[in-house]
C-alpha cells in the first residue's frame, strides 16, 4: 500500500483553492509596516522582505503534520526534526538565501518526554550541519536570483 499525501488526509487541490481564496486577503497587509517593504510575499517559497540598510530578509515556515502521522504509524521519531529543518532550509535556499536561524514549535496532544528527544536530537543534529555548512559557505548550489544580500529566519 503506497502511502500518498491524499491518502494521510491532505488535498494539495484544495489547499491550492485556499490559497487563491486568501491570497488578496493576505497581500492586503503588505503595506501595513512602516519600517520594512515586502519584496515577494505570499504563495512562494518564502516570504522576502526589505529591511533598513537595504538588505533583503527571507523567512519561511513549514511543517511536517503528514510526516508526523507517517512516523506514529512507524512508530519511528527519528526523521521528523531532519525532515522539518531540511523541506525549511530548501526553500529558503530555492530562492537564493542563506539560513542563518531556525524557529520552529512542537505541536502535540500529549507531552510525551522521550518522542520529543529523539525528535530534537534530530532537529539539533540537523540544525549543527546546515549552519556548520553556512560558516564554510558550501550550503547551496542554488543560483542567486537576485544581488541583493538575502538572510534568513
Amino acid at each position: 500500500m503506497a502511502l500518498t499525501y491524499k491518502k494521510a488526509g491532505v488535498d494539495i487541490s484544495k489547499i491550492k483553492q485556499s490559497q487563491k481564496a486568501i491570497g488578496k486577503l493576505i497581500t492586503s497587509t503588505h503595506k501595513l509596516q512602516k519600517k520594512a517593504k515586502i519584496a515577494h510575499g505570499f504563495g512562494h517559497y518564502a516570504g522576502i522582505v526589505e529591511i533598513p540598510g537595504g538588505k533583503m530578509l527571507a523567512t519561511h515556515t513549514d511543517g511536517v503534520g503528514t510526516k508526523v502521522v507517517i512516523a506514529n504509524m512507524m512508530k519511528k521519531y527519528n526523521t521528523i526534526g531532519i525532515d522539518c529543518v531540511a523541506m525549511n532550509v530548501n526553500d529558503i535556499i530555492c530562492i537564493g538565501a542563506t539560513p542563518i536561524s531556525f524557529v520552529d514549535y512542537i505541536a502535540a496532544n500529549k507531552n510525551d518526554v522521550p518522542i520529543f528527544k529523539k525528535n530534537c536530537r534530530r532537529f539539533s543534529y540537523r540544525c549543527k550541519k546546515i549552519f556548520d555548512a553556512n560558516s564554510r559557505r558550501r550550503n547551496s548550489n542554488h543560483a542567486r536570483r537576485n544581488r541583493r544580500e538575502r538572510i534568513c529566519i
